[in-house]
């Protein structure tokens, strides 16, 4: 009788615990594979410090490939692109993987569109992804007015 497969989208937070989580709950009775279009975890709650400069990118991301396979989870470096729940299976970048039980733990996406000026193309920055937190500290002020490094205090017209 073969293991059941349980397939985890995302390699984050929660990729990362839900995965590692399941197999060493489960051991040698499951085989969990991890696919992520990221190969690195990224600390998020630590991005706030990176426009202030108490942090560099390298500092809050590691690469997940060695992490997944010293504890007997196989990691796939590639993007899903469709789900199809009648025949368990998940499309990616890199082949079609079957799943007896899936994870969705992708994170969450941000709609800047929600409120005009907000976000990375707007008047604020967003330190929300790794490249926001980045951009923050690499570009201190906004075009349109003096902002110390490491503030942004806008108020957005209603």
């Amino acid at each position: 009788m073969s293991n059941n497969k349980v397939l985890v989208l995302g390699a984050n937070f929660a990729g990362l615990t839900a995965a590692l989580s399941l197999k060493h709950e489960l051991g040698k009775d499951v085989d969990v594979t991890v696919v992520s279009k990221s190969d690195r975890f990224q600390f998020n709650p630590s991005f706030i410090w990176i426009p202030f400069g108490k942090r560099k990118a390298k500092d809050v991301v590691f690469p997940v490939a060695k992490t997944f396979e010293s504890h007997g989870v196989e990691f796939v470096h590639a993007e899903a692109t469709k789900i199809d729940p009648k025949t368990h299976k998940v499309e990616t970048s890199r082949g079609v993987h079957p799943y007896d039980y899936l994870v969705i733990a992708t994170g969450y996406l941000n709609d800047f569109d929600v409120i005009p000026g907000l976000g990375p193309d707007g008047n604020a920055y967003s330190i929300t992804h790794l490249d926001g937190a980045v951009d923050a500290a690499d570009n201190p002020q906004r075009p349109e007015g003096e902002v110390p490094r490491g503030w942004n205090w806008e108020a957005i017209p209603a």
